[in-house]
């Protein structure tokens, strides 16, 4: 008798020992697969705002307000909103690694990954 050897695509996910189990109902179904469509929408409105902010932001040029062709109405204003002090982790941990531990609190979090 020969053995057979099945091979797949994508690996089988194996849950963890603490994993608790839950069958979607028709209804569950459907909000997962809506969700996962508006996900993808989303990703693709956030991608085509990202191109014509870099494509209006390189009209305007150093300009710090836009109107219509009139003149009438304002369209968008592009200026500087000031200088903010930003904290940086990474080169704090790097320059007090005993100091950045010891405010480091961990934290459980769960997050919904659409399979």
């Amino acid at each position: 008798m020969k053995s057979v050897v099945v091979k797949f695509e994508k690996p089988i996910p194996k849950l963890l020992p603490k994993d608790k189990e839950l069958r979607a109902n028709e209804k569950l179904e459907a909000m997962v697969q809506h969700l996962r469509e508006v996900k993808r929408e989303l990703k693709a409105s956030e991608a085509e705002e990202e191109v014509l902010v870099f494509r209006v932001k390189g009209y305007m040029n150093d300009a710090t307000v836009l109107f219509d062709q009139s003149g009438t109405q304002l369209l968008a204003t592009y200026r500087f909103t000031g200088e903010i002090d930003q904290f940086d982790a990474q080169a704090f941990a790097a320059a007090h690694p005993k100091l950045y531990r010891k405010f480091c609190k961990r934290v459980r979090q769960r997050r919904l990954v659409l399979k």
